[in-house]
């Protein structure tokens, strides 16, 4: 091979560390193809010579070079060689790897489909033989774990509610998964915490707010949740999984009924819907009379203010809630928990 093309090589080879390392090539590997790469051919006494390494230390090296396309022989008696131009070793490699993988995810699609058989191989058919319907879990790195997984076995989406204090860590989900969270209204008021919850949803999570909710919940789909079982006096981080059964269907149908209560977060802040979560004590008890159906006059009456100031306040409170009459106004304050 002659200095000239050799150089070229060198050139085409300088930078291409990374390729090399993602490649699998090891350090003395990478010197001994570097010295075929300076001067070619060699045999294996001239390429020990020039790594300054023993030829029995090269010998596994070179077939492994060989072996993977990097290096040839002159010819199959001969012991002198020649180095692969590395654009067409690492094509090689590339197309080797990507083989590899596709193979890797039919066995990935196969082990998904054959999940409920084997389950029940191993565990015995849940809705037949499992009388413990939920399983506790306990201890914080666990408990974080467990919530991990439910939202890593969702195929469709995962639901979310987040009560106070909000977890610091994402939830890593499958590609094109939806994610929905209802989180505390409260998480709002702390800069940092708003921050977050805009993060996620500038990542696609579709969000809402209650003022309080109930429970953290983590639901996969339709067919796993993890509860936790927080709560005052309790100093222990813990919760249960619930498989299914009809008690995770009544968790399906919470979760699907506080989404409707609650409201939905705008894609700049609560701009438009933060008054709905700040009237006042008058607007409050105004909207607690509405929801008992009393009319106007009597509304007045009770709060001991005019006709047309318990009209004007009717009026401001159904736009701030979207309701088109005044008594879907109450109604709408009443399931969003606001009275």
């Amino acid at each position: 091979m002659s200095e000239r093309h050799d150089t070229a090589l060198c050139a085409k080879f300088d930078g291409m560390e990374f390729l090399l390392h993602v490649a699998g090539i090891e350090p003395l590997e990478e010197r001994l193809y570097r010295a075929l790469l300076a001067t070619s051919p060699l045999s294996l006494d001239g390429i020990a010579e020039s790594v300054g390494a023993p030829v029995a230390v090269l010998r596994g090296p070179l077939d492994r070079l060989q072996s993977i396309g990097f290096v040839t022989a002159l010819s199959d008696e001969s012991d002198q060689f020649v180095p692969v131009p590395p654009d067409l070793a690492l094509h090689l490699v590339v197309s080797q790897e990507e083989l590899k993988l596709r193979q890797r995810l039919d066995e990935l699609s196969r082990l998904r489909g054959s999940a409920p058989r084997l389950s029940r191989q191993l565990v015995g058919d849940v809705r037949e033989t499992r009388e413990d319907v939920v399983h506790l879990v306990e201890g914080a790195p666990l408990v974080r774990q467990k919530m991990a997984d439910v939202a890593l076995l969702a195929r469709t989406q995962v639901r979310r509610l987040e009560p106070l204090p909000l977890m610091d860590e994402e939830l890593d989900t499958q590609t094109d998964v939806v994610q929905r969270a209802i989180y505390e209204r409260g998480a709002l008021d702390d800069p940092a915490l708003l921050d977050l919850v805009q993060r996620r949803q500038l990542r696609g999570e579709d969000v809402r707010l209650l003022p309080h909710p109930p429970a953290r919940i983590v639901l996969a789909d339709d067919d796993l949740a993890f509860v936790g079982l927080e709560g005052e006096g309790n100093d222990r981080v813990r919760g249960v999984l619930v498989h299914p059964s009809p008690l995770l269907t009544a968790v399906v149908t919470l979760v699907e009924l506080l989404w409707e209560r609650a409201i939905p977060l705008d894609a700049g802040g609560v701009t438009g819907r933060e008054d709905a979560w700040r009237i006042s004590d008058d607007d409050a008890a105004l909207l607690r009379l509405l929801a008992a159906g009393l009319k106007d006059q009597a509304i007045a009456r009770h709060l001991g203010i005019g006709l047309r100031t318990v009209v004007r306040r009717i009026g401001n409170l159904s736009r701030t809630l979207d309701a088109e009459t005044r008594f879907q106004a109450g109604l709408q304050a009443a399931r969003r928990g606001l009275l």
